[in-house]
């Protein structure tokens, strides 16, 4: 027996009927089921052999199509024909993660019921209204299919209210070891992505069930590197760096989900378990891009120990660089440790061979830089940057980068004595080619300087930068 129809034949045996309403082989709701079920059969297999013609085009242009048949069905009150239309978009959910968010949001759009009151109750709810509902999950246990059964299943998870007060603390944990049954690595961690989705929405307060999801993600996420995965990005001509990428949605979503007025410990625990799995740099990259700024700050040191041991092939070591400066923007680490990652994150940085990649870093780090220390610090990252973006002229295809670098410059250092007497800001300001970008930024500086200094100077080095400044805006006037 496969494993969809385990999973198919552990579902009936969860069922449970409302007092009174037991069926038996002959009666109208047993009758009601048999019928569908030869219905979805046929369309299971016509759903799997559409798959096989379509481009990647055709699936954008196919989910419109199916999202506006399904309002059409669900207005002329066809349910059966939705529910065709649920099953053909859940399988059409396997195929593009990056259209993950559409396609779900397709399957939400008949079967939310966001109209419960706040005082609701299954007893609120008459006997036909439950057995018209117990039908709708008869009709989904009859999906032969284990991705289309739980996706549907998951997309009416509220409706469980109508039953039982305990059915959604039930229905989550089962549906989360249901996702244990999909083979594909990829296709499952999306799967978990969507049951976090919807367990936030009408059970935010049941985060057992979200740690669940992330913490089985994690034991199965070797699978990556396992033959059947490697064998079939061979096939597909997909080299393993883009292949990663399609995870990092959905991840995201996970951890997100998970840290949303999580307690700290949970981002210690998080990070015992990303060790025992070798500092996987996506999944590393992912909490810190979902914890607090403040969590991530407090363990700096922690997360640049654990990045220097992560493997970087597939995912670059000065991306999780980049996204450990984002949180730092933000939180401050404590002050005994702030040399040492200013210095450790430099290291990476200045070695970064592209110009691109490393203008993208270093414009993070710029603002660390001049939060924490002084002139002396700012004055050689801004050599730094100079050394990297001048060589074939580079700055060219780096203007907003650079721009955002000046702007954090003028934001942290209102003394221009200081400001001016760095020894390379004007050459920095030199490397504004483009007349408009130029300008532009000459802007900023003098509307700076009319805002802090509020005292007349006669300081030279100050009166010189402006003059060069207000001589360069003088000179774009046509």
């Amino acid at each position: 027996m496969s494993i969809q129809n385990i999973w198919h034949s552990s579902w009936h045996l969860n069922i449970h009927l409302p007092a009174g309403k037991a069926t038996t082989p002959g009666s109208a709701v047993s009758e009601k089921v048999r019928t569908r079920l030869e219905e979805l059969d046929d369309l299971e297999e016509g759903s799997q052999k559409e798959l096989l013609n379509l481009t990647q085009q055709d699936y954008t242009h196919r989910i419109e199509e199916l999202n506006q048949s399904l309002k059409d069905a669900w207005a002329s009150d066809q349910k059966v024909k939705a529910l065709k239309i649920v099953i053909q978009v859940s399988f059409l959910t396997v195929c593009l993660p990056k259209q993950f968010k559409t396609r779900t949001r397709v399957l939400s759009v008949t079967f939310s019921s966001s109209f419960f009151p706040e005082n609701f109750t299954p007893e609120s709810v008459n006997d036909t209204a439950k057995e018209t509902c117990l039908n709708w999950f008869f009709k989904i246990a009859s999906i032969r299919e284990l991705i289309p059964r739980f996706y549907v299943e998951a997309a009416i998870l509220k409706c469980n209210k109508f039953l039982s007060k305990t059915g959604i603390l039930e229905c989550l944990p089962r549906l989360t070891s249901m996702i244990r049954g999909i083979g594909d690595p990829l296709v499952a961690v999306y799967a978990r992505a969507y049951l976090c989705r919807v367990g936030m929405e009408v059970a935010p307060h049941l985060k057992e069930s979200l740690n669940k999801n992330f913490f089985d993600f994690l034991l199965t996420f070797k699978q990556i590197h396992g033959d059947t995965v490697q064998n079939q990005l061979v096939v597909q001509c997909v080299e393993m760096p883009l292949y990663l990428t399609l995870y990092s949605p959905a991840i995201d979503w996970i951890l997100q989900c998970i840290s949303y007025r999580a307690a700290e410990v949970l981002l210690t625990e998080t990070m015992e378990r990303c060790k025992k799995l070798g500092n996987n740099a996506l999944l590393l990259n992912s909490v810190m891009s979902a914890f607090r700024a403040e969590f991530i700050a407090a363990r700096s040191m922690d997360f640049i120990g654990m990045i220097k041991e992560c493997d970087e092939s597939g995912f670059p070591k000065h991306l999780l660089f980049r996204s450990l400066g984002q949180n730092l923007a933000l939180a401050d680490p404590p002050e005994g440790d702030r040399l040492q990652i200013l210095n450790e994150a430099w290291k990476v940085i200045t070695k970064l061979k592209s110009p691109q990649d490393y203008i993208n870093c270093a414009e993070i780090w710029v603002e660390y830089t001049c939060r924490h220390f002084t002139k002396r610090e700012v004055n050689t990252v801004l050599a730094d940057v100079i050394k990297h973006m001048t060589p074939d002229r580079a700055f060219e295809d780096a203007y907003p980068q650079l721009q955002s670098i000046i702007q954090k410059v003028i934001t942290y250092f209102h003394d221009f004595s200081i400001l001016f007497s760095l020894e390379k800001f004007l050459p920095f300001l030199d490397m504004f080619q483009k007349e408009s970008v130029r300008v532009e930024v000459c802007k900023c500086i003098m509307e700076a300087f009319i805002k802090h200094q509020q005292e007349p100077t006669r300081d030279p080095v100050i009166l010189n930068a402006l003059l060069h400044v207000c001589k360069t805006m003088h000179d774009s006037v046509k």
